[in-house]
């Protein structure tokens, strides 16, 4: 009902305020059912806002990694393939670690790389993605300790 109220408002802070709603959840079947939508009041920015909302929350990040992943180059081929494959990588940034930068790449950097649209951003989040992991690696005993020395 929030969806439908959302997508039939044309109020954008309205519109933004309750697709984030309902894509950040945290609900895998909310989730499912809101990167599956296909609706034509949708926008490109109503797009982008859900899958932002579902890959940046963590009980559904996961989920929403690996759609974008699998569904990367629908989104490009899509009417508002440059709109959105521009943004995109940005979602993909709540990864962490070399082995995720890696298997990031090998599904979707030859298309972004072909597209040549959002590259540099590619690139960027490709090494925020490492850098998390190297960073996480170096700080983990710190971190460890100081959640022990907490309690």
């Amino acid at each position: 009902m929030l969806v439908d109220k959302a997508l039939s408002s044309e109020d954008p802070g309205f519109r933004q305020a309750a697709l984030g709603a309902a894509a950040s959840s945290g609900r895998p079947d909310a989730a499912n059912y809101l990167l599956s939508l296909e609706d034509k009041r949708m926008r490109s920015y109503d797009r982008i806002g859900l899958i932002f909302g579902v890959a940046g929350n963590a009980g559904t990040r996961d989920l929403g990694i690996d759609w974008i992943l699998a569904n990367y180059d629908k989104l490009l081929a899509g009417g508002d393939g440059i709109f959105i494959t521009s943004r995109l990588p940005q979602a993909l940034a709540v990864q962490c670690g070399a082995d995720q930068a890696d298997r990031i790449d090998a599904k979707v950097g030859a298309s972004i790389r072909k597209a040549n649209v959002g590259l540099l951003n590619y690139q960027r989040t490709l090494e925020s993605i490492r850098h998390c992991g190297v960073l996480r690696q170096a700080k983990s005993a710190e971190i460890d300790t100081a959640l022990a020395n907490a309690k």
